[in-house]
């Protein structure tokens, strides 16, 4: 009975909406089709797909076979992906320094296109947030990472516009005491 609750949390299970019939089909991470156009990333609740249909010898169940991917669920389509750096890189996950909010985000390798390539510190990334629920309660993770061309992520707003202002509090000289514009003139002719 135990290894049969495991098998049953190691499935998924997708709802077949064909005119004129409905059924829940369940499905492994081995019948999803490796050619699918989402790539490595995980298929994720809500997302549609298409699949063949197969009865299982042993137990005479029908189940979904060779799934893949169609087009992700409409709450990812509409929901605002967020940038930022990957920081820190262990095995089999890590965390981006986010350009929108203070906290970093966890991830998985799994949302990674390649992550034997990919999964480095500094490589700038496009992503969705999601809340997954964890032994501590619900955790933001990034999903659906998308890797962009160096330079793309921006960590603050610059104006356009040139301001002036006065200095009230100069920085210390490298001898310790504060430099005025003229002795950095007369230390550079010197």
């Amino acid at each position: 009975q135990q290894q049969q609750q495991q098998a049953e949390r190691q499935q998924a299970s997708v709802a077949m909406l064909q005119p004129g019939s409905a059924a829940l089909l369940s499905f492994h991470e081995y019948d999803v089709d490796a050619q699918s156009t989402v790539g490595p990333y995980q298929l994720h609740k809500g997302d549609v797909v298409e699949c063949s249909i197969s009865r299982d010898r042993r137990h005479g169940r029908l189940r979904a076979t060779r799934v893949r991917f169609v087009r992700e669920a409409p709450a990812v389509q509409t929901a605002a992906r967020e940038t930022g750096v990957i920081s820190t890189v262990k095995e089999g996950f890590g965390f981006i320094k986010c350009a929108e909010r203070e906290s970093r985000v966890f991830f998985h390798f799994s949302q990674l296109p390649d992550p034997a390539q990919d999964a480095q510190p500094g490589t700038e990334v496009e992503f969705a947030v999601e809340a997954q629920p964890g032994p501590k309660g619900d955790k933001i993770c990034a999903v659906r990472i998308r890797v962009l061309p160096r330079g793309s992520v921006v960590f603050e707003e610059r104006s356009p516009r040139r301001l002036q202002g006065v200095v009230v509090r100069a920085l210390p000289a490298q001898t310790g005491e504060p430099a005025t514009p003229k002795q950095s003139q007369q230390q550079q002719q010197q």
